[in-house]
């Protein structure tokens, strides 16, 4: 629960913030980790927004539970520590 907690606190930072390639980076990580399947890569990819993909990756790994809340935040440490130190993440 803390993860996804975490996470959900930090939904409007993450999605005002986050970059469209660190979000397409961050979709190869979660699919890789087997935290989203091919499908939900494709759906999310399409989405033209900035915003609006970042929105839908945080509400669907969110949806997935506590463990993939925290390969969620350990993937966006390595992609963007700036940004996690923003968020609050180690």
């Amino acid at each position: 629960m803390l993860h996804q907690k975490q996470l959900h606190s930090v939904r409007k930072n993450f999605v005002d913030r986050v970059s469209k390639s660190v979000v397409d980076d961050l979709l190869d990580g979660l699919l890789q980790q087997k935290v989203i399947n091919n499908h939900e890569m494709e759906t999310v990819k399409v989405i033209p927004e900035r915003a609006e993909k970042a929105r839908e990756v945080i509400d669907m790994v969110q949806r997935k539970g506590d463990v993939s809340c925290l390969i969620m935040k350990t993937l966006l440490v390595e992609l963007d520590p700036f940004l996690c130190t923003t968020l609050g993440f180690r």
